[in-house]
Order: structure tokens, then C-alpha cells, then sequence
């Protein structure tokens, strides 16, 4: 499954998805785990999905949370301390 750009159709193997999503480095094929990320917003396309749905970022993540965790990873839940991940972010001028 090469599919790295554009609106197209993928199959799995178990479901066909129809989703929006691009990969890159476009050269190389969109690994299994990136492909899971696909899926999961797929399975909930209809209830995602712009313009017929208008939500936030933090709407849409509300719907697909259980889903990407299920997946394994780790998903923020709100904006209180409780609710954030720990991520260190190291930022330094013109990456040095």
C-alpha cells in the first residue's frame, strides 16, 4: 500500500478507507503504524468530517481519543494539569 498523497481510497485488508492524508518522505511507503492514524479517523469520517460536521480540534480529538489509544498512543484528554501529557520540548534558535 504506497498511497502517500491525495483524497484516495486505501485498503487495508479489513476496510476500505476514504480519507484525506498525505505521508512524506513521499518516496517511501507510509509505514503500518502511520496507517493506523488513517484508519482510525476513517472509521469516524462521518462523524468528523468537514463541512457537514463543524467542530474543534479538541471536539474532533473527543471522538477519536479511545481509538488512537487503542492503537497505543498516548492521547492528551483535556486542558487540566490531571489531563496533559508530560513532553519535554527542547527549542533552541536555528536548531543549535
Amino acid at each position: 500500500m504506497s498511497g502517500n498523497a491525495g483524497k484516495s481510497k486505501i485498503t487495508t485488508g479489513w476496510r476500505l478507507m476514504d480519507c484525506n492524508w498525505l505521508y512524506f518522505p513521499n518516496t517511501q511507503r507510509t509505514p503500518a503504524r502511520m496507517m493506523s492514524i488513517v484508519e482510525v479517523f476513517s472509521n469516524h469520517l462521518d462523524e468528523i468530517a468537514s463541512p457537514q460536521n463543524r467542530l474543534t480540534n479538541n471536539d474532533v480529538l473527543a471522538v477519536v481519543a479511545s481509538d488512537l489509544e487503542s492503537a497505543g498512543f498516548l492521547v492528551e484528554r483535556g486542558k487540566k494539569k490531571s489531563e496533559l501529557l508530560e513532553m519535554p520540548v527542547l527549542l533552541r534558535s536555528k536548531g543549535k
